[in-house]
């Protein structure tokens, strides 16, 4: 322990001590000088008793890789506790990727506000006018790049990125309240009054309570309509969803040898090595002897309609990561129409001339481990 401590131990206090120096630990939060309110963790109910009560303990090997431990005070919580940051210098394995970009990944929820949704359909509106403007010798490759455009722009302007994951049932009217929770709470900690705070934690604590029983409800008629619609899947991952079931976590990956492989290049490798031979497979050496139908088939070759465009754009499910083209369903399903116009020039140019886009050549393989 240090000499920068905030109040008396108590009986807790001294059992922590104890553990400590049994297992020759240090407590941070002793250690470095900081002003009283930089030392206190808790505050109690009546904001009148405030103490040190939570700490980051660390072996005394590596205590010199501690450079500052205290508490931050702005950090929205929600709780009479405050956050404990702790600041250390490691030395870590930097592991680089070549070829990669970064999925940008936006906060496609907006969509259910109405003022946003309309801001999204007429920034693609406007954009789509300009599309139109293509020469009519345009290449697939221009057409699609120009096609992928008008969302990926669209989305970059009028949505934002998704820097914090909060719960899937949380509203963005329960999002706003937390915001302005976490405004009045820099205000009021250098204030004399705690009213304005209490109440707007009362309000978020009532809206979020709101919103996950509205969840709960919604989750539990999709999970009705499926088991009337015999969607045994559908309705095992709500049910799973409902119920939190436990994560499941990455399993070792072992060379040809059964060797465990550690390094990440590595194991991207064998990966790879393993597709390839599963993927690639030889043609077989006696082919199955097909007979001709003596007639063509009545298959419709035409060009894909706008209705099949547009079923095909309803049956795409929300909440699902995009693929190597960076557009998220719910983009596609903000305007309908603009999407159905803008895919169906594409797709048409695509079955005149049978050529695909580069991009449509790419994808990605998700593995998913055996129970």
């Amino acid at each position: 322990m240090g000499r920068h401590g905030e109040g008396e131990a108590n009986a807790n206090g001294e059992l922590l001590s104890d553990f400590c120096v049994f297992n020759g630990l240090v407590i941070g939060g002793t250690v470095f000088p900081h002003k009283r309110i930089h030392k206190v963790t808790w505050v109690s109910p009546d904001h009148r008793t405030e103490n040190q009560i939570d700490h980051i303990c660390i072996s005394s090997n590596f205590r010199r890789s501690m450079q500052d431990v205290r508490s931050r005070r702005g950090a929205d919580v929600g709780s009479d506790h405050h956050l404990v940051i702790g600041k250390f210098k490691l030395k870590l394995k930097k592991y680089l990727t070549q070829g990669t970009t970064q999925m940008r990944r936006y906060n496609v929820e907006q969509l259910m506000d109405q003022n946003t949704r309309a801001n999204f359909k007429l920034e693609l509106a406007n954009r789509f006018a300009l599309l139109s403007q293509l020469p009519e010798d345009a290449s697939v490759e221009q057409m699609w790049k120009e096609t992928k455009s008008l969302w990926i722009e669209t989305c970059e302007t009028v949505l934002e990125k998704r820097t914090r994951q909060y719960k899937e049932w949380i509203t963005p009217d329960t999002r706003r309240k937390i915001e302005e929770r976490r405004t009045k709470k820099a205000v009021l900690n250098n204030s004399k009054t705690r009213s304005a705070k209490a109440e707007a934690n009362k309000e978020v604590k009532k809206s979020i309570k709101k919103d996950k029983k509205t969840f709960v409800e919604s989750m539990a008629e999709e999970a009705e309509h499926a088991a009337g619609q015999k969607n045994i899947r559908e309705l095992y991952n709500i049910t799973r969803k409902l119920a939190g079931g436990k994560q499941v976590g990455n399993h070792p990956v072992f060379d040809k040898t059964r060797k465990v492989l550690t390094n990440p290049l590595m194991q991207c490798n064998r990966w790879k090595e393993h597709f390839e031979e599963l993927l690639n497979c030889p043609p077989p050496s006696n082919p199955p002897d097909l007979i001709p139908a003596p007639e063509p088939l009545p298959i419709n070759t035409c060009r894909p309609s706008k209705e099949e465009i547009s079923q095909a754009i309803n049956q795409l499910k929300n909440r699902k990561a995009p693929g190597p083209d960076g557009i998220p369903p719910e983009a596609l399903k903000a305007d309908q129409q603009t999407a159905v116009d803008a895919l169906y020039d594409l797709f048409g140019k695509i079955w005149d001339t049978e050529e695909a886009p580069l991009d449509w050549k790419h994808g990605y393989i998700i593995k998913i481990p055996k129970k």
